[in-house]
């Protein structure tokens, strides 16, 4: 689902802020995309960000960032989706090197307040040295789902 939503994307925006490292392998090592639309959506609504975490049985976990709260009015599948990054590693560093493109490409993440994230995201004290202002929470949605 989430490569076809990317393909749909490209598409649509045919020179989007995207960044991707391969490795000596023909592997993809880390992967870092955002279109103009996703990043305006911040620009206009970072104060809520949903930080939503999938699992690839071959190792490789998808970060789909989502603007979040009760200004945002947004509809269709994935509209509230800003950001979607494959870390080369789910370790502290390759985290924090996710989060540091983000920033990058976003000047409005200094007003981020709070991150809601899922109960078996692991890294808290990178996110929170990353976004020092905000502050995470639980997000219901993981919590009623699991």
């Amino acid at each position: 689902m989430a490569l076809t939503m990317l393909n749909g994307l490209l598409i649509k925006d045919s020179s989007p802020p995207m960044l991707h490292q391969i490795s000596k392998t023909p592997q993809l090592d880390a992967f870092n995309y955002q279109s103009c639309f996703m990043q305006d959506l911040f620009a206009h609504f970072p104060e809520v960000l949903f930080i939503h975490r999938t699992y690839n049985p071959r190792g490789k976990v998808l970060y789909t960032f989502l603007v979040d709260g009760p200004r945002v009015q947004v509809e269709g599948p994935l509209a509230r989706a800003v950001y979607f990054a494959i870390p080369t590693n789910e370790d502290a560093r390759g985290l924090a090197q996710m989060f540091q493109v983000f920033k990058k490409f976003n000047p409005a993440w200094e007003r981020v307040n709070t991150i809601l994230v899922d109960p078996h995201f692991l890294l808290l004290p990178t996110l929170t040295m990353e976004f020092p202002t905000a502050e995470v929470l639980l997000s219901a949605f993981h919590i009623c789902k699991f």
